[in-house]
This record gives structure tokens, C-alpha cells and sequence, in this order.
């Protein structure tokens, strides 16, 4: 999907009410997360890498449910990214990343889940 045929995330989240083909949905949102990612090109600041790794583990979660199509792993997904897009003015809390280990998210491993995330799609969608 070329990122400017993309739709806008408020029409993937209309969409959900009425999803005929949820792997052209999932694909587009993998779309708008590349896109960020390489827009961005390592200057994701801690609250943009907080919500596309959210919006990642979602996507994620959806693709691999027991029962599918599942929906709601997909709208919360759109919600994290919509986060992640949201100008730095707008935004009204503060996201600190921390993890046991003192070990940051980086954009080359949001990278690689993402793809991974494509690639179960393509594989599953020519199956």
C-alpha cells in the first residue's frame, strides 16, 4: 500500500464498524506505522515510542486472536496511534518509559515487530 493512497486513521476507525476485509485494514494500519517510524527516522521522542509500541502489541494481538476477526484490539490499536500522531502541544500527559531492566524501546525493534506483523499478514493472506 503506497503511503499516498492512505487513508486517514478516522476513516480506518469508521471502518471497524463495517470491516469486510480486515487484512486491507490491518495493512493499512501497518502502513501508517512505517510511515511514522521512517518520518520520524530515530527521533521518536518517549511518547510517540510508548503508543506505537502499544499500537504494535495491538495490531499484533488482533492478527493472533483465537477468534477472528476481532475488532476491539483493532480500535484500541487506531487509538494509539492516533496518540502517537498527535503534536506535542496537544498532548496532555506525561509518558516516562521505564522497564525492569532500565532498557529503552528502540525504533529499529518497533521496526522489526511491525514487519513481523506484515509478514504474518502476507503469508496468511496468500494462503
Amino acid at each position: 500500500m503506497k503511503v499516498s493512497t492512505l487513508p486517514s486513521l478516522e476513516i480506518l476507525l469508521h471502518q471497524l464498524d463495517n470491516v469486510q476485509n480486515v487484512d486491507v485494514l490491518r495493512l493499512a494500519i501497518v502502513a501508517h506505522v512505517h510511515k511514522r517510524l521512517h518520518e520520524q527516522d530515530g527521533r521518536l521522542d518517549d511518547w510517540e515510542t510508548t503508543h506505537l509500541a502499544n499500537a504494535i502489541g495491538a495490531l499484533e494481538l488482533n492478527v493472533n486472536a483465537v477468534q477472528q476477526p476481532t475488532i476491539a484490539w483493532l480500535r484500541l490499536c487506531l487509538v494509539d496511534l492516533q496518540r502517537a500522531l498527535m503534536p506535542e502541544a496537544d498532548r496532555h500527559e506525561t509518558v516516562v518509559l521505564r522497564s525492569d531492566d532500565g532498557v529503552r524501546i528502540t525504533r529499529e525493534q518497533l521496526i522489526e515487530a511491525v514487519d513481523a506483523i506484515a509478514q504474518n499478514l502476507d503469508v496468511t493472506s496468500h494462503a
